[in-house]
């Protein structure tokens, strides 16, 4: 008997993993093995005796290569929750071996051993100076970004040179720039005169914020001196919530920061951008906004409104708010409204779902929220601040805790794993919605902003709560490859370039709530082509139509085939799963907003919806 075999749940395990080669089975079967595989991974994680008789039987079945790659990911998530040095540094060796693990897998192993060394501090057997053949330009860059990481957690001296050479080179990308500084902090004396020479003169402000944010977490006097130099020359339109979010989240930082902007001159210009990034993070720290604040040439001071002011404005909702000047308040990009709270299912999760907002509730509570959110704030959304041992401070709701960790989400939609173990301080804290929004409105764009919300959800409105599948949450790709602005690409081409793409080249953008996406949204003002990516959910496979309220200037590309004759309706089969569509927008032949509908054809089976979130 082979010693998996002693545990019951193993060979009824190995069942879900293996490939249907095999053993043949009825294709009920296989959807019984398909469903049920999520729900097997999350007993092994929650029940020790399986746990325990589990670890050397999935290690022999990676190690005999029998696995198909679909489930190797799974398998390999839940072996890093609990697996020691030698079975770490088996996913080690095939991360590095020439021949070994790549794609979602390779990715898969990274998050293991990222997960492994910050929440277990366990560091896996073997020669760890070998991560560096990750640090490829040619890897992709999530894996290239995730190596650096590591290396930066374990420390190993002989990493330290060639983060260095990364951190210098001048085509270094910014994400990994960033990802090789906060690395090379960990690095002693050589890694911090590295990113000091960067903060004081990095060849553009990207590289410096860059900086700036490593050297705060070595020396916050001399990160704060440098930052206000870089605040005080920043260009116009420069966005400073990079540069911003290194002191907003460490104890201390805000102060220290503020201390240092008494030393130069700040143009109303910057010291709004700054004050604006502030509030877009859910914070609005006293010394450091009445500096921002003083410099922008805003009062900060205000006084609560008296219960006949909070009257009078009701009073003008009710007389001079306009509805659609409200949702054009709510979508600007600088109040990061939609950053925070969804509608219709597009938008953030980390507030209410405001939807259905208006019938449930009176104009003066609309108000007082808008004024003082924490003065109404609910409990599932109130917050958490947390300090951790090394001086981060990381505030958010909370999405999930157990013994071991806690996991907030903060204002800007991403979840932070923090170990109990790591936790200094930790206290409750009010909404994230900060106090002042308000202080980029005038008082008509208030009004009409408290009018918007007090008609979202009113049934028999324009409003109201809608039933059709709409796609609300479209990407638009910032920055398109060459190819793709000259002419339109060509399917190989199209295959090629645009999957690599790193997602934060996708910008977010929102269809209004009767589901147009402006024209002047997408262009920008620009007359290139444009490219949007959809994306829907395919909960049961089969026949899903897209409905184009107009088709003029549109071509598509459905799972990266493109219809090569485009109308108003078509059909497309759709495996289970999310499912992409690219639209490419040419405002030269289009005057009309995008609207795409999702629709049943006759005789399908298909259930699919737009996918949602931020």
């Amino acid at each position: 008997m082979e010693p998996y075999e002693r545990f019951s749940c193993v060979p009824c395990f190995s069942w879900f993993l293996l490939p249907t080669s095999f053993m043949p089975v009825s294709p009920v079967v296989m959807r019984t093995r398909r469903r049920l595989f999520p729900l097997l991974i999350v007993l092994s994680l929650v029940t020790p005796a399986f746990g325990q008789g589990a670890g050397d039987a999935l290690m022999r079945l990676l190690k005999g290569g029998k696995l198909p790659p679909e489930r190797l990911p799974a398998v390999i998530e839940m072996v890093s929750k609990r697996g020691d040095a030698t079975e770490l540094g088996y996913f080690f060796e095939q991360l590095t071996n020439e021949n070994g693990w790549t794609g979602d897998v390779a990715a898969a192993a990274l998050d293991g051993l990222v997960e492994a060394a910050e929440n277990r501090k366990l560091k896996p057997e073997g020669d760890l100076s070998k991560i560096a053949t990750l640090f490829d330009a040619k890897q992709p860059a999530a894996v290239r970004n995730q190596a650096i990481h590591l290396a930066g957690l374990w420390r190993a001296p002989e990493l330290a040179e060639p983060l260095q050479v990364i951190a210098k080179a001048e085509k270094t990308a910014p994400e990994t720039r960033s990802a090789t500084l906060v690395a090379l902090a960990n690095f002693g004396e050589d890694g911090r005169k590295t990113i000091e020479s960067l903060a004081a003169s990095g060849d553009s402000s990207e590289v410096r914020a860059a900086a700036i944010s490593a050297l705060a977490g070595l020396d916050l006097a001399a990160a704060a001196k440098y930052a206000a130099q870089a605040l005080a020359a920043a260009k116009p339109k420069e966005d400073p919530s990079a540069l911003l979010g290194a002191f907003l989240t460490r104890q201390g930082g805000p102060d220290s920061l503020a201390a240092a902007l008494a030393d130069v001159t700040l143009s109303p210009e910057s010291a709004k951008a700054a004050l604006r990034s502030m509030y877009a993070v859910g914070r609005s720290d006293g010394s450091l906004s009445a500096a921002l604040g003083k410099a922008a040439g805003i009062a900060m001071e205000d006084k609560p409104l008296t219960p006949e002011e909070v009257s009078k404005l009701v009073a003008a909702v009710q007389s001079e708010g306009d509805v659609e000047r409200g949702e054009l308040v709510f979508r600007r990009r600088d109040l990061s409204c939609l950053n925070c709270h969804a509608v219709s299912g597009a938008g953030g999760n980390i507030g209410p779902d405001l939807s259905a907002i208006g019938p449930s509730n009176p104009l003066d509570y609309l108000v007082a929220s808008i004024l003082d959110p924490d003065a109404a704030v609910k409990e599932h959304f109130a917050t958490q601040i947390v300090i951790t041992s090394d001086g981060l401070v990381v505030t958010g709701i909370v999405a999930d805790e157990n013994d071991a960790r806690l996991i907030l989400r903060t204002a800007e939609g991403t979840d932070r794993s923090i170990p109990k173990a790591d936790i200094e301080e930790r206290e409750k804290g009010g909404s994230l919605m900060p106090k002042g929004l308000v202080k980029f409105m005038t008082r008509q764009e208030f009004v009409d902003l408290v009018r918007f919300l007090a008609e979202l959800g009113k049934p028999g409105t324009p409003y109201a709560v809608r039933s059709q599948p709409i796609v609300q949450r479209w990407r638009l790709l910032v920055d398109p490859p060459a190819s793709f602005e000259d002419s339109l690409p060509d399917e190989a081409t199209f295959r090629d370039e645009l999957p690599p793409i790193a997602a934060s080249d996708w910008q977010p953008l929102y269809s209004r709530v009767d589901g147009n996406l402006p024209l002047s949204d997408i262009t920008a003002g620009e007359d290139r082509p444009r490219y949007l990516l959809a994306e829907i959910d395919v909960r049961s496979s089969g026949a899903v139509g897209l409905k184009f309220d107009d088709a003029g200037g549109l071509d598509v590309w459905v799972n990266g085939d493109h219809i090569d004759t485009l109308s108003r309706q078509l059909a497309t089969e759709f495996p289970e799963g999310r499912q992409t569509i690219v639209v490419r927008v040419d405002p030269e032949m289009r005057t009309a907003p995008l609207k795409v509908e999702l629709f049943r054809p006759e005789g399908s089976s298909a259930v699919a919806v737009p996918a949602g979130g931020i």
